[in-house]
């Protein structure tokens, strides 16, 4: 299979489905389709990529027969989308969360497997060149083994954007995946990824008015992890200036990151490493393209459908970040410890 080769339905043209829609335009991809039930949303691509659209799912798979499907609708619909895909013969990129709950996720991932399906999940922090040279450190055994880590993420949620009322975008509507856990659930997966797979959590939340949102404006998240690592995750919906940081302690130093005020697709940051060796700290500086995160997780994708290969985030491993967000949740619901049994 070439890049040229592919034919590649986006299905969900809000604001992540539009965005993959240009970077698929520009990086060359010549067969593309967009559905949404939303005559507006498919008016808007339509205009601005020139290309076919549906306003219904299954009638789209067959019309345009793609052989891959971006699944960028609300979350509790990524599952039974995504199988059908699968089910049709495509190859699927689903944007995070995998799900809101755990029903159908087993037999996606069994599907997955048997029809040989490539299937990965918009984890796009994972390509951001901070974190990635913080994954790279970590590796490099720099600062020994982890024993301690904390990650921070805020924003003003009523100025965030600044063409749209807040209190109409998906973050605020919780039963459609909306809520800072798992809209903004980049941490808790990037926490995995650097450190390990998660024994226990607890979590505390608070709801302020001021902000309209049906769940916590607020959370404080803990987490213990299977090599006895302690995280701790800061989010909320109220600070002044965009914050991303993280700060990972090991048995022979420690690494800061941070991106600097702006947002996600700001691919620049600080980097700062310091052992116990040392007598001052090492500066690193990032830099990126605006938009390349997004660009380069798409990238990954395609040359792992084109070579079957393997994503960097796949169906398992969201599974496990899944894990994690539902026992958290179930903390913040029945204010208790909760433990995670490993899919390993």
């Amino acid at each position: 299979m070439k890049i040229d080769d592919l034919r590649i339905l986006v299905a969900g043209c809000g604001s992540i489905g539009h965005r993959h829609l240009g970077h698929l335009k520009r990086l060359g991809i010549q067969y593309l389709a967009a559905c949404d039930r939303i005559a507006d949303r498919r008016d808007l691509v339509q205009a601005d990529y020139c290309i076919e659209t549906f306003d219904d799912f299954e009638k789209s798979l067959s019309a345009f027969n793609p052989n891959i499907v971006f699944v960028c609708t609300p979350a509790h619909l990524h599952v039974p989308m995504a199988q059908s895909a699968i089910t049709f013969g495509a190859d699927v990129f689903i944007e995070k969360p995998l799900s809101l709950s755990s029903e159908g996720v087993n037999t996606l991932i069994s599907s997955a497997q048997t029809k040989k399906r490539i299937v990965q999940v918009g984890y796009n922090m994972r390509f951001h060149p901070g974190i990635r040279q913080v994954k790279k450190v970590i590796d490099a055994g720099t600062i020994g083994r982890i024993v301690s880590a904390q990650f921070n993420f805020g924003l003003y949620l009523p100025t965030w954007w600044k063409d749209r009322d807040y209190r109409q975008t998906y973050i605020v509507k919780k039963e459609v995946g909306g809520g800072l856990l798992f809209d903004v659930s980049h941490e808790i997966d990037t926490a995995r990824w650097l450190i390990g797979e998660v024994r226990c959590v607890n979590a505390f939340g608070a709801i302020h008015p001021e902000i309209e949102m049906d769940s916590p404006n607020v959370l404080h998240l803990n987490m213990q992890f299977q090599n006895d690592a302690i995280a701790h995750i800061e989010m909320d919906c109220w600070r002044p200036a965009y914050t991303r940081i993280c700060n990972l302690v090991g048995t022979h130093g420690e690494v800061m990151w941070d991106c600097p005020d702006g947002r996600i697709d700001t691919s620049s940051g600080h980097l700062k490493i310091r052992t116990h060796t040392a007598t001052h700290w090492q500066s690193i500086s990032i830099e990126g393209e605006s938009d390349s995160v997004y660009r380069d997780e798409l990238l990954s994708f395609l040359d792992c459908v084109i070579n079957r290969g393997k994503p960097l985030v796949d169906l398992s491993d969201a599974a496990e970040t899944l894990d994690v967000l539902l026992a958290l949740n179930n903390s913040l619901e029945n204010r208790c410890v909760q433990s995670l049994v490993s899919r390993a």
